[in-house]
């Protein structure tokens, strides 16, 4: 039966291997555009998920019928087309998720790898009728070693392919016992191996030798070898003799390791990609919840206020909570950008001569209200000495605030949070230590993580999306610097060590600017009654009317007399009869935005007008939106 069986593969093999070039390549395009309508069909239960699902078969198909390139053709028509039309973005070649990218990956690699053991299969099969065909002319043409004994066990015969793995020649051989031509070990034990001579003698039956087996030649090479032995028969059935037929395996063995290694490594990516599917769906939920929160909160206080059901008593609770849970959420927004601007590598430091101890306190002064409603003590010391140096002010007092803004929030009421910074042997050392209790030791190698938390589950007590400590790493990895975190002698409080090469800069240099001149200390901020607009003519343009009457109200709370337009055509039609001093436009309006209004501003005839001051106002945040504006 596995006689028939062989026999019937093989005739389909020889009528593939028939196949015209033509008639190879249209079925792989044809099983790859079957499989994409299948996938597209079955779009409804699977959505963008599996996006592979149906490809895989059209593969193997195009393989197995094809051969190599077809298979390579089909892998890459079905990469393209679950590219364009399922992974996201979809209607785009381009991945912009990681999960994606290992799924994409993990399909060619697997598609090659269909397409190349296919096509061994078609070679061996092309092969195994060659050789059939070679035997029925002459024993001489066999591709693998033959020796012949009578019923003794002495060697009668050996082909041109025994000679050359054994090292005897025939006329040498022929008399000898086989165990002195055919001398086998055990690869791993590397004791003499039984010659199956013998037991074909004794038992009248086929026997292998026991893998792995090394052939030793007569000038001593070493082959990996697979063979078996039979009995010849006479016609009345009596044995006279045996014949062995074996084979050097060493190109088969390394095969097989590469095999097992590409299994390996398919195992591998297919587990990473699993782990990266987990990972995407925790992420989402994480951040899903974590945006969701402070928003509930805002629609709830924003809706009692709208109904004006809430008791006077309650209506500045309500205004505080719609703030500080708005500022939560853009805080969020803030870190998902970040970190979204230093994975695609679009993160800039923007350097300036700087007074690090007036940073530090800026820092400090963000995070007090938080330590106060805790009761924590928060110290902070700078050193004086330390002077100016060159970096970037306001990442500088990002990676203070994160430091303790994570050491305020894992502390307990009552408890301590210290930053100390000093220079240390050329360097700037900033150490931030709490009184919480310290980082789990399993934790404490992927601290720095991005979204890693030491308590993923769904009853963590503190939120956040696991962000600002790899913000921190980033950032500190950017000034050229470096950051540690270690647990207290006691295992009790968390210590965060961040040292920063000196760059000493005079503010005299080219290009240099005191960080004071950039954000100064006691520089005023827009909102603030200390900001006066008065008498200042601003022109706001925002197709949207909320976000245009909220810009126009804190203007007016300035002193400020606001203009205000809903579209670009509008803007300037009040230029012709207005008189501005500033104009601030939104970005994406319909129709026209606001890098037409400015073109079309700049090429008034009325030079006053042309050259208005004017600013962008925009939630796009990429790095290439600032550029442009």
């Amino acid at each position: 039966m596995a006689s028939d069986i062989h026999d019937r593969r093989r005739i389909i093999g020889e009528r593939v291997m028939r196949l015209s070039p033509p008639a190879r390549y249209g079925i792989a395009v044809a099983a790859t555009g079957f499989a994409a309508v299948l996938r597209g069909a079955l779009d409804p239960l699977l959505g963008r998920d599996l996006a592979f699902l149906t490809f895989y078969p059209a593969v193997m198909v195009s393989a197995w019928l094809g051969g190599f390139w077809p298979g390579i053709l089909a892998t890459l028509l079905a990469a393209t087309i679950a590219d364009y039309l399922w992974l996201s973005p979809t209607s785009s070649l381009a991945v912009s998720r990681a999960g994606d990218v290992v799924g994409l990956l993990v399909f060619v690699g697997m598609g090659a790898l269909i397409s190349v053991l296919n096509e061994s299969w078609r070679r061996a099969s092309a092969a195994v009728s060659q050789s059939e065909e070679r035997l029925q002319v002459t024993l001489a043409s066999i591709g693998d070693g033959v020796i012949a004994t009578d019923d003794q066990g002495r060697v009668t015969q050996l082909n041109a392919v025994a000679e050359a793995l054994t090292g005897w020649t025939e006329a040498d051989a022929v008399g000898k016992r086989l165990e002195e031509v055919f001398v086998v070990i055990h690869e791993e034990s590397r004791r003499p191996a039984e010659s199956p001579i013998g037991r074909v003698l004794r038992e009248n039956v086929i026997v292998k030798l026991a893998d792995p087996t090394v052939l030793i030649s007569k000038d001593g090479r070493e082959m990996p070898v697979d063979d078996s032995a039979a009995p010849i028969k006479t016609a009345d059935g009596r044995v006279a003799g045996v014949v062995m037929v074996f084979r050097d395996v060493t190109e088969s063995r390394r095969a097989e390791r590469e095999r097992t290694a590409l299994l390996e490594a398919a195992r591998v990516a297919e587990r990473a990609a699993e782990h990266a599917s987990r990972t995407k769906d925790e992420f989402l939920a994480m951040v899903s919840h974590e945006l969701r929160t402070p928003l509930n909160a805002v629609l709830g206080w924003a809706d009692m206020l709208r109904k004006g059901t809430l008791p006077e008593a309650r209506r500045g609770r309500a205004v505080d909570a719609v703030h500080a849970n708005a500022t939560r959420q853009v805080r969020l927004i803030d870190e998902l950008l970040d970190i979204s601007r230093i994975m695609s590598g679009k993160l800039q430091l923007e350097r300036t001569a700087l007074d690090l101890p007036a940073v530090v306190r800026a820092a400090r002064d963000v995070i007090q209200p938080a330590a106060n409603e805790k009761r924590l003590h928060l110290a902070v010391s700078a050193d004086p000495s330390i002077g100016r140096f060159y970096a970037d002010a306001a990442r500088l007092q990002q990676i203070f605030g994160n430091l303790l803004s994570n050491a305020v929030k894992f502390t307990p009421d009552g408890g301590a949070v210290r930053l100390r910074v000093r220079r240390v042997d050329g360097l700037v050392e900033c150490v931030v230590t709490d009184t919480g209790p310290g980082i789990s030791p399993y934790f404490l190698p992927s601290v720095f993580e991005p979204f890693r938390q030491a308590d993923g589950s769904t009853t963590r007590r503190h939120g956040g999306l696991g962000l600002g400590l790899s913000i921190v790493k980033h950032l500190v990895d950017a000034h050229g610097g470096t950051v540690t975190a270690e647990n207290g002698a006691d295992g009790q409080g968390a210590t965060f060590v961040v040292r920063l090469p000196i760059v000493s800069v005079s503010v005299d240099q080219p290009g240099a600017t005191a960080a004071s001149s950039n954000t100064p200390a006691n520089a005023p901020t827009v909102g603030t009654a200390s900001v006066s607009l008065q008498d200042v003519s601003v022109l706001v343009v925002d197709d949207d009317a909320d976000s245009r009457e909220i810009v126009a109200a804190s203007l007016e709370q300035s002193g400020a007399v606001v203009l205000t337009a809903a579209s670009a055509a509008e803007a300037l039609d009040l230029l012709k009869t207005e008189r501005v001093d500033v104009l601030l436009a939104d970005v994406a309006m319909p129709n026209e935005d606001g890098y037409t209004l400015m073109r079309q501003l700049r090429a008034l005839p009325r030079p006053d007008t042309a050259a208005i001051p004017a600013a962008a106002l925009t939630s796009m945040a990429r790095a290439e939106d600032r550029q442009h504006a």
